[in-house]
């Protein structure tokens, strides 16, 4: 479905990964960990052209894709879920959720309201559509972020560490929405530091470190038997996996 080949990021001089051969299959969950500074969420936010690779390709359903190809149509394909949820504050989370699909999909108020519902049910928020960010949670802010991206009916979903900024009571209940979410069959991508998950969700996982992918097999093979020095040192620093 989508593949990378020798995708290298700079900013400026300073090297954020590179080199890069990374691929995904439709209805695959990858999880993608690893320590601060590997590229993680960089790389992710290249996949869709947030970021601009410095060099590379990038290829969806065969096409190679650039800074030339139609980059809002491809990016409808893939929905993105941030860190810091990045809701409108001025918009109630229905509101959040239809403006993409009335005003880039070209649906009625009436189609977008829905959709937006449907998704705002499947995420467990149909009691709170009328609340705007501020009255939320940051779970619940998080949860209709997921709504948000659902709604653009994405054939792929990118998580950048959806959880690091949430309370840890908040953590399960986003995780939880995500899961169910992989459970009905959605594609996707969540760079993560949440193990228990990768562990439970992922079809493969990828561990990223020194600016590359070092290694690349299921959630078991990798806790059980890391085949690297450096993986063994990471799994070494985590408490509890």
């Amino acid at each position: 479905m989508l593949k990378t080949v020798n995708l290298t990021k700079k900013f400026g001089n300073l090297l954020v990964f590179e080199n890069v051969n990374f691929h995904i299959e439709k209805g695959e969950r990858v999880v993608i960990i690893g320590p601060s500074g590997a590229g993680k969420s960089t790389f992710i936010r290249c996949l869709n052209f947030i970021e601009f690779p410095t060099s590379g390709e990038v290829y969806i359903e065969g096409q190679k894709v650039d800074k030339n190809s139609d980059l809002p149509k491809i990016r409808q394909r893939i929905g993105m879920v941030f860190q810091h949820f990045n809701l409108f504050p001025h918009l109630t989370a229905l509101q959040n959720v239809t403006i993409a699909p009335i005003k880039v999909k070209g649906l009625s108020e009436k189609e977008a309201n829905e959709i937006a519902m449907h998704y705002l049910s499947k995420v467990g928020l149909a009691e709170r559509v009328d609340h705007y960010p501020n009255q939320l949670s940051g779970g619940e802010k998080q949860r209709v972020a997921i709504a948000r991206a659902l709604a653009m009916q994405p054939d792929l979903m990118l998580f950048d560490e959806p959880t690091s900024a949430l309370d840890v009571e908040m953590i399960k209940e986003v995780l939880d929405t995500i899961e169910k979410v992989a459970l009905e069959g959605m594609t996707m991508i969540v760079v993560t530091h949440e193990i228990s998950f990768a562990k439970e969700v992922a079809n493969r996982l990828i561990f990223m470190a020194d600016k590359r992918i070092v290694e690349e097999s299921t959630p078991a093979e990798f806790f059980e038997n890391p085949k690297t020095d450096r993986a063994k040192r990471f799994l070494n620093k985590i408490v509890n996996i």
